[in-house]
C-alpha cells in the first residue's frame, strides 16, 4: 500500500513540476508576444489613423460640392443583425478600431471586387467611424483608380 501511496505522489509531482512551469511559460509567452505585436504595430496604426483623417477631411470638401445620394435599400444593415452586445441588447455604434479586408487582387475586375465593396460599404454604415484598409497585390493600382472602377461599376444586388 504505501508503494502505491508513492507512486501516486511522485506521479503528482512529477505532473505538476511540468505542468506548472510550462503554464507560467505560455503565459509569459502570449503576454511578450502581444505586447510585441502591439508595440510593433503602433507606428502602422498611428500612420494609418493619420492618413484616414487627411482623407476624410478632403472627403467632405469633396461632399460638399457634389450632391450625390449614397442610400441603397439593399445596402442597409440592421444594428441587431452584427456585433456582438451584452445580453442581446444593441451593440456600440461609435466603434473606433481599423477592420483589415484581404483581397489579393481586388482591381482584377472578376467580380469579387463587389463583394469586396459591398462589405465595406456595409461595415462603414454599421460602425461609420471604423477604418477600413484593404491588404491588395495590386502595388501598381492606387485607391483612386479602384475607386473609380467601383463608381463605373456599381454594386447592383440583382447582378449585371
Amino acid at each position: 500500500m504505501p508503494e502505491n501511496r508513492t507512486l501516486f505522489w511522485g506521479l503528482v509531482n512529477t505532473i505538476l513540476i511540468i505542468a506548472i512551469p510550462v503554464y507560467i511559460f505560455k503565459w509569459i509567452f502570449r503576454t511578450f508576444v502581444g505586447w510585441n505585436l502591439r508595440r510593433r504595430s503602433a507606428a502602422r496604426k498611428n500612420l494609418i489613423s493619420a492618413r484616414v483623417k487627411l482623407e476624410e477631411s478632403q472627403s467632405q470638401l469633396r461632399e460638399q460640392c457634389s450632391t450625390k445620394s449614397d442610400d441603397g435599400e439593399w445596402e442597409k444593415v440592421e444594428k441587431y443583425a452584427v456585433g456582438s452586445a451584452a445580453n442581446g441588447g444593441e451593440a456600440e455604434d461609435e466603434w473606433e478600431g481599423i477592420i483589415g479586408f484581404f483581397h489579393p487582387f481586388c482591381n482584377a475586375g472578376g467580380g469579387g471586387e463587389r463583394v469586396l465593396w459591398a462589405a465595406i460599404k456595409a461595415t462603414q454604415k454599421r460602425w461609420p467611424k471604423a477604418i477600413c484598409v484593404v491588404y491588395t497585390g495590386d502595388h501598381d493600382t492606387g485607391k483612386e483608380e479602384m475607386l473609380a472602377k467601383v463608381e463605373v461599376r456599381p454594386l447592383d444586388p440583382q447582378g449585371p
